[in-house]
């Protein structure tokens, strides 16, 4: 069932690749944690592609985004906040004042 004129938005956060995977540091460097990550998000933006959602949207600060985003054909944001969670608001109530319905997806 959907909405009448209501919009859904995924909302996938990614980490500053420097920081991804951390728990995995003492197993793995950050050349495989980076590559573990980008598996993870493809598997989570094809699930996410066949979804009923209207919009996918990558969020976070890391500079590879935009092109991430080219590379998986989605939207990105980048709200420059605090920290991740920081982040997830910030996109969450952008993408609210649009008159959507935002919803969270981690991306691993």
């Amino acid at each position: 069932m959907r909405l009448k004129n209501q919009n859904f938005t995924l909302l996938i956060p990614l980490k500053d690749f420097s920081e991804t995977k951390s728990r995995l540091s003492s197993v793995l460097d950050i050349k495989s944690r980076k590559k573990v990550t980008l598996g993870m998000l493809k598997i989570v933006i094809d699930a996410a592609k066949k979804s009923n959602a209207d919009n996918i949207v990558l969020v976070g600060t890391d500079n590879s985004i935009k092109e991430l985003g080219e590379i998986f054909d989605v939207d990105t944001l980048f709200p420059k906040g605090d920290h991740l969670a920081h982040d997830m608001d910030i996109a969450a109530s952008y993408i609210k004042e649009l008159g959507d319905i935002p919803i969270y997806i981690p991306s691993d």
